[in-house]
């Protein structure tokens, strides 16, 4: 997957669970302004801090979306 299909996927993840991307941002110590450059058709990342903090992002949807799910079936 390319990063532009990650950073979609990651925008939407963060809607879906009503997360703030400057609240996701700021939790992985990204700016948001970065975030959003990323997304530009003119954008040349450094590749490995992007992926870097793409991943990190990526991580903590998960982390959230699992304790979202234990919530939502009653899971302990």
């Amino acid at each position: 997957m390319d990063y532009k299909c990650r950073i979609e996927s990651i925008i939407q993840r963060a809607n879906r669970i009503g997360l703030p991307l400057q609240d996701l941002c700021a939790e992985v110590q990204v700016n948001k302004s970065t975030f959003y450059r990323w997304q530009q058709e003119d954008a040349n990342p450094r590749m490995r801090s992007m992926f870097q903090a793409l991943d990190a992002m990526e991580e903590s949807l998960t982390k959230r979306e699992h304790a979202l799910v234990q919530q939502l079936t009653g899971a302990a």
